[in-house]
């Protein structure tokens, strides 16, 4: 197998040439593994999207690990050197209005004008995630709202 091919069926799985001893990476590991290995931001954006599809649709139990999955991959960002403040703004401008909130949300301990900004905004919204977003500013703003 060229190396051009193996690059080419995985699809840059991992971001960039994923190879070890002449073989794709991505043969070497489970789905579970992958999606692990994937952008913590990526990953948390998806969760989010999730998280709010999955409740909109009653799935608690899928809303469930969705949301599981968001806070271990803001754990991670939480330990770059930023705090993953620079990831978390990027998901601002989203399409999801549920990626926007949870992003705003976990960016007010420090952008706080911009994520109640984003927050307001989304207030506008139909449905759960405007509800939510309703209630992190009444909370954050009432000073009862601790945020990872």
């Amino acid at each position: 197998m060229s190396r051009g091919s193996a690059e080419l069926r995985c699809g840059g799985t991992f971001g960039r040439p994923c190879r070890v001893q002449g073989r794709c990476l991505a043969m070497f590991t489970s789905d579970n593994q992958q999606e692990k290995m994937k952008p913590a931001i990526g990953r948390y954006a998806e969760a989010a999207a999730q998280h709010y599809s999955a409740i909109s649709a009653g799935k608690s139990a899928l809303a469930k690990e969705a949301d599981d999955e968001l806070f271990r991959a803001l754990k991670e960002l939480r330990a770059l050197p930023d705090k993953g403040i620079t990831d978390l703004i990027s998901l601002t401008s989203h399409v999801d209005v549920g990626v926007r909130v949870w992003a705003a949300t976990h960016l007010l301990p420090y952008a706080e004008s911009m994520a109640a900004s984003i927050l307001e905004s989304a207030c506008t919204q139909k449905g759960i995630a405007a509800f939510d977003a309703k209630m992190v500013l009444y909370e954050w703003r009432a000073g009862r709202l601790v945020v990872p």
